[in-house]
């Protein structure tokens, strides 16, 4: 959902059930749901009643905006739920699989594909997000 804002918003905003996120243009994203419906893209009623009612309880003003466009979109997710970060093959570099949090985890996502693009490191805290953990004799056989 986006709004044209009456009030100045200048940092993404993060409540239990929603996320407020001020655009450079002057909207705001609220988001977000998270229904498993395939890939059917509709808009629901529920999930927007969900995404306002998430939405105000962090940003009370939220209420009085007019919505400019509701949109529903996929969320990249990996098997274990957690992002894939790191090289991937020779001259691949993985940054996917955020789900529902990669508007909060961009920052630094960014940073750390960035370092490991100049430098080819990555920080200790990545280890656990390496598309190598995927890396198993059954796929080894699956991909021969």
């Amino acid at each position: 959902m986006s709004t044209t804002p009456t009030f100045d918003l200048r940092h993404v905003v993060r409540g239990p059930e929603a996320y407020v996120v001020p655009k450079n243009d002057g909207r705001v994203v609220v988001g977000a749901t998270a229904e498993e419906k395939g890939f059917n893209d509709d808009v629901t009623a529920g999930g927007l009643y969900e995404n306002l009612e998430g939405g105000w309880e962090v940003v009370p003003g939220l209420l009085d905006l007019a919505v400019d466009c509701t949109c529903a979109s996929f969320r990249p997710a990996s098997r274990d739920n957690a992002p894939v970060l790191g090289p991937a093959a020779p001259g691949v570099v993985a940054a996917t699989g955020h789900y529902r949090h990669g508007v909060l985890l961009t920052p630094v996502t960014a940073q750390e594909i960035a370092r490991y693009v100049q430098t080819g490191t990555l920080s200790d805290w990545v280890e656990p997000f390496q598309p190598a953990r995927f890396d198993t004799v059954s796929s080894d056989i699956a991909r021969a």
